[in-house]
C-alpha cells in the first residue's frame, strides 16, 4: 500500500478515483451532495494558500482503496498547529484489512514532520466501527456537543 497526496496538478484519473470515494463517503454520512459540488469544494480546498490536504490510499497495483481529507488548524487549547481530520473513508471491499489504521499512522508521522501537536476528529455515537478504529490507534474520546451554523451567501 502507498499513500499519495492529491493536488490541483494530480493526474485526472486520480482525481476521479478520489471523487468516487468521497461521493461514497458523503452518502455514508447522509449528505446528498452532487459530484459537482464535491469537485468544486475539493478545488477550493486544495488551492495553494489553503491548509487542506487530500490523501488517497492505493494498493500496490494502484487500485484506489480509500481517501482522507484533513486541515491543519491552529489553536490556543492545543498549543499550536494540529490536524483536524475531516474525512476518512475506506471502500467497503477493503475494510477490516488495516487500511484505516495505515492512514492514521501516516497522519501521525505527517503531523510529527510538520510540527503538529495533535490529531482531532469527530465521529458519531452510532459509528462503533469508527470509534473502535480510533481507540485501537491510541485516540482518547469524550462526549462534546457539536455546534455549527451554515452561512448562506448573498
Amino acid at each position: 500500500m502507498k499513500i499519495i497526496e492529491i493536488s490541483p496538478y494530480s493526474l485526472p484519473k486520480l482525481k476521479q478515483d478520489y471523487l468516487d470515494l468521497m461521493e461514497k463517503q458523503m452518502q455514508a454520512i447522509g449528505e446528498k451532495f452532487t459530484r459537482e459540488r464535491i469537485a468544486n469544494a475539493l478545488k477550493i480546498a486544495l488551492q495553494p494558500n489553503k491548509r487542506a490536504h487530500a490523501l488517497m490510499l492505493l494498493s500496490d497495483d494502484n487500485q484506489a482503496l480509500g481517501i482522507c481529507f484533513f486541515n491543519v488548524c491552529s489553536g490556543i487549547q492545543s498549543g499550536g498547529d494540529y490536524i483536524w481530520l475531516n474525512e476518512i473513508y475506506i471502500d467497503e471491499p477493503y475494510r477490516e484489512k488495516g487500511c484505516a489504521s495505515y492512514f492514521l499512522k501516516y497522519l501521525e508521522d505527517w503531523a510529527k514532520r510538520n510540527n503538529c501537536v495533535a490529531i482531532s476528529a469527530v465521529t458519531w455515537d452510532e459509528n462503533l466501527a469508527s470509534q473502535g478504529l480510533f481507540k485501537s490507534n491510541g485516540f482518547g474520546s469524550w462526549n462534546p456537543i457539536w455546534v455549527d451554523k451554515k452561512i448562506d451567501f448573498l
